[in-house]
């Protein structure tokens, strides 16, 4: 299986790219997501497979892990995606 990294929809070489790409403010507490998220996925490749395993999903001979995947607004203001 080969999986190609992305940060923000742009391919990077490795998976310390990723960390590198994250502005230094993302980890100023060890308590913030992104810093468990990086974590988790470290081991991007044995991850993966336990993630295919665990929903019963075919793995494909490659696919893209993309961080920070950037989506277009399609309603509303883009600071606020829900109302209270």
């Amino acid at each position: 299986m080969e999986i190609r990294l992305a940060y923000k929809n742009e391919f990077v070489p490795d998976f310390n790219s990723i960390v590198q790409s994250f502005k230094p403010a993302e980890f100023k507490s060890p308590r913030r997501s992104t810093v468990s998220l990086l974590l988790y996925w470290k081991d991007y490749l044995k991850k993966s497979q336990e993630l295919f395993k665990f929903l019963n999903i075919e793995t494909t001979s490659h696919f893209t892990a993309c961080f920070e995947y950037k989506v277009p607004v399609q309603l509303g203001n883009p600071a606020f995606s829900h109302q209270s």
